[in-house]
């Protein structure tokens, strides 16, 4: 029964899902490292998430709405790493479609929002839960 319970608690779930999303944007940065495909000043925005402003005993909504900025200020470069256009096709209605293809650059940028928004939405989760959890205290006392 015990074991049954700690598979469950949220707080415990929240906190390893906001862990693994940690791992999962570690190897979205080395990624982008390799393609090189930050400018310098992403990059510096990227060395500022300092680990100890993520830390779970201690997330700070500022925190995640730096990870979040980071993962808006990628946009632009993924766009400029999208090449897109137009095929004209006889038998469509509109007479044909847009494609579009991105290089490797663009697809680790995009991996690292990707990674960077995850980060931030599993961090505010294990914030709001860790704040559910001091209010649930204050009320049984």
């Amino acid at each position: 029964m015990c074991k049954d319970r700690e598979r469950q608690d949220p707080l415990r779930e929240a906190a390893f899902e906001a862990l693994s999303a940690a791992d999962r944007l570690s190897e979205a940065i080395v990624a982008v490292e390799v393609a090189q495909a930050l400018t310098r000043e992403q990059l510096e925005q990227l060395r500022d998430l300092r680990p100890a402003s993520l830390m779970p005993h201690q997330i700070t909504r500022e925190a995640v709405d730096a990870l979040r900025g980071l993962a808006e200020s990628l946009e632009p470069s993924i766009k400029g790493e999208t090449m897109t256009w137009f095929v004209h096709d006889e038998h469509d209605m509109s007479d044909g479609y847009e494609d579009s293809e991105t290089s490797d650059k663009g697809f680790a940028l995009i991996r690292l929002r990707s990674a960077l928004q995850n980060l931030a939405e599993r961090l505010m989760l294990l914030r709001n839960w860790q704040e559910a959890e001091r209010i649930a205290q204050q009320l049984r006392s």
